[in-house]
């Protein structure tokens, strides 16, 4: 998964050498932008549960759906919860690296829609699965969210549907995979987001594209597919 994160990466840089209008932003405008903004609430939360500890007890998804009355606020705080400075850098640079290319192209609000509504999909899928399988386990961080944007940028931006495959078999084998090794990796969370990313992404090609992405996609479908 990594190797396709990385992969925006250059599609980023082809990107800001190839036009002003591609992937580069001022200064000014970074500051305008809701992937900064995203970046400074995951750390602002950090940073105030290094300061609290016992702050992190009401913002993970622990057992929602067992709660009364359901506690649904989780659902979302919980996206914006890291429990380590490696977990939460990890995610940080999945938000920079794929933020700031799908946010060239979509409004502020779909992009916000995007990324809170795959991420409340992943928690919630998590949610209702360890309640019936493994109760106790906590849910929490934005990796859900970023395998939403994946999926999005994965249906939109790669033009060839052997690509999409291709890419999408290898996201979720490596996802996979990493389970083997890294223990307590959320795959529930991680494997909705992805597939949530991936639906509103068609829904969104089918029925909402706009001039802003029309031109956009124009321009740099075909370097995507090139990277890849």
């Amino acid at each position: 998964m990594a190797r396709i994160i990385c992969a925006f990466v250059e599609i980023g840089k082809s990107m800001e050498s190839k036009s002003a209008t591609g992937i580069s932003y001022s200064i000014k405008e970074i500051f305008k932008t809701l992937t900064f903004w995203l970046v400074l609430i995951n750390i602002a939360v950090f940073i105030a549960i290094l300061i609290n500890p016992n702050l992190i007890r009401y913002l993970w998804n622990y057992n929602v759906v067992y709660n009364s009355p359901i506690e649904i606020w989780r659902f979302v705080t919980s996206i914006f919860t890291h429990v380590s400075l490696s977990h939460l850098t990890s995610n940080l640079f999945g938000i920079i690296c794929l933020g700031y290319v799908i946010e060239k192209y979509l409004t502020k609000t779909e992009y916000l829609f995007l990324y809170l509504g795959t991420g409340i999909i992943t928690e919630i899928a998590s949610s209702i699965y360890h309640a019936l399988f493994s109760p106790h386990i906590v849910g929490l961080g934005a990796s859900g969210a970023i395998c939403g944007l994946m999926g999005f940028a994965i249906t939109t931006l790669i033009d060839d549907k052997k690509d999409k495959i291709k890419i999408l078999f290898e996201v979720i084998v490596s996802s996979a995979a990493v389970n083997l090794f890294v223990p307590n990796i959320d795959n529930i969370a991680h494997f909705s987001g992805l597939f949530s990313g991936l639906v509103f992404g068609f829904i969104f090609m089918k029925y909402c594209k706009h001039e802003k992405m029309n031109n956009f996609l124009k321009d740099y479908t075909f370097e995507i597919r090139s990277e890849l």
